[in-house]
């Protein structure tokens, strides 16, 4: 959305903090630029849309006046079933319209926004995984887990949005705050020569809840067309490849592997 009054949003959000995410800084929102929204709790309450959420999200984008909102949701639809498919992006769109029309009317500083653009498909979380060599566990990623064929690390918690309720489950990364994703994720079990990347490595589904994030599917699409490449060049599979070799070439393109 575009013409958003984004100051009189932070000037609502200093004056009445019980009604946003209670770990908003709010002692220092004053002096920082606006990035993220999450709350309007009471708003979002009192016009009861059938959309099964409990607040309102948004993030600025580049333009003073630009957001980029993130409130529908979708549910109990089978992302592998073409129908389904058809009959989410029709109720996506709906709610992008009934989301819009409840801020242009009940949200301070959207008095004047409108929709500048929608995203171009539904978007699917999750689908179906390969079954590699190791699942990434939640606890590897509760833990800030190390390994010895990192390929890639995210610090991103785990955020399960619950598939037929409202709520979202949380749990932060411990430790140095960041975990690693092992090259053995990227492997099928079954298949030699075939390597992975993006929201099909293998984790488990609370894993896939941090791995599915953009900057991780970047990182490990990242190491498996490495592996490809190197696999091709030296006449082996991936699986066979020295995990240091790897590491070395995704080392000297400025990857963060420690």
């Amino acid at each position: 959305m575009r013409g958003v009054d984004l100051a009189r949003v932070k000037q609502y959000m200093l004056e009445h903090p019980d009604e946003f995410y209670r770990k908003t800084p709010f002692g220092e929102l004053a002096a920082l630029p606006l990035s993220g929204v999450l709350g309007f709790y009471k708003h979002w309450q009192e016009a009861d849309l059938p959309i099964n959420r409990d607040q309102v999200l948004f993030f600025t984008g580049p333009a003073e006046d630009e957001v980029l909102v993130n409130t529908t949701r979708v549910q109990g639809l089978n992302g592998l079933d073409v129908e389904d498919l058809t009959q989410a992006e029709a109720l996506g769109r709906k709610q992008v319209l009934m989301v819009a029309e409840f801020m242009q009317r009940r949200l301070p500083g959207f008095e004047r926004a409108s929709i500048s653009g929608v995203g171009a498909q539904i978007g699917v979380r999750e689908t179906r995984r390969i079954d590699g060599l190791y699942t990434l566990q939640a606890e590897d990623v509760v833990q800030g887990r190390r390994f010895s064929d990192v390929i890639a690390r995210s610090g991103y918690p785990i955020d399960i949005h619950d598939p037929s309720g409202k709520g979202v489950t949380a749990a932060w990364v411990q430790g140095d705050g960041a975990y690693d994703i092992p090259f053995r994720c990227l492997l099928p079990k079954r298949i030699d020569n075939l390597v992975v990347g993006g929201r099909c490595i293998s984790t488990s589904h609370e894993a896939l809840a941090t791995t599915r994030l953009t900057p991780s599917c970047m990182a490990t699409g990242q190491a498996a067309g490495t592996a490809a490449g190197l696999a091709a060049m030296l006449g082996r599979t991936p699986a066979a490849l020295d995990i240091g070799v790897l590491q070395s070439a995704l080392l000297s393109a400025s990857v963060v592997l420690s």
